[in-house]
């Protein structure tokens, strides 16, 4: 899954609100749900503002939490507000716009996961830069936010 909600005829097949339901039942049963999208939704081509990156969000929350609601499943859901992007972004794809909103997300996703009952990890709390291309996660980056999973899940679980 690449975006919270939106089609793309360039790269297709990755609208998370599609998704989610179908991937949710090829891995029941589940105890922890963990989102963490919205940076490819602020690529220049879906022309987004932050607000309705968190409004298709909150459909994909809402989905989600409909869904086990109707199956009966207690499961915790973790909503993970991704790293801002870095203002020396190697990629076409993504302006100093694109910037500007990934920086307004976290703020956004702790309101929406509050309003849901749901958990919230900024991840931009934990990793203190961004790999080669100043979009994706590095080899160090995946470790530091994956020590700070490890105690979100424990406090979460047990």
């Amino acid at each position: 899954m690449d975006t919270t909600g939106f089609d793309d005829n360039i790269e297709p097949y990755r609208n998370a609100c599609d998704y989610i339901i179908p991937c949710i039942m090829s891995h029941m049963p589940i105890d922890l749900l963990i989102i963490m999208l919205g940076t490819n939704d602020t690529k220049e081509r879906y022309h987004l503002s932050p607000n309705e990156i968190v409004y298709s969000l909150e459909e994909l929350v809402k989905k989600t939490l409909n869904y086990f609601y109707w199956c009966d499943k207690k499961v915790e859901i973790l909503l993970i507000s991704p790293v801002p992007l870095k203002d020396e972004l190697v990629d076409d794809e993504f302006s100093l716009l694109s910037i500007k909103k990934s920086k307004a997300l976290p703020k956004l996703y702790e309101t929406l996961a509050s309003k849901y009952g749901i958990h919230y990890l900024n991840a931009s709390l934990f990793v203190n830069s961004l790999g080669c291309d100043n979009i994706h996660l590095s080899e160090e980056n995946h470790t530091q936010l994956s020590n700070a999973l490890v105690t979100k899940i424990q406090n979460i679980l047990c």
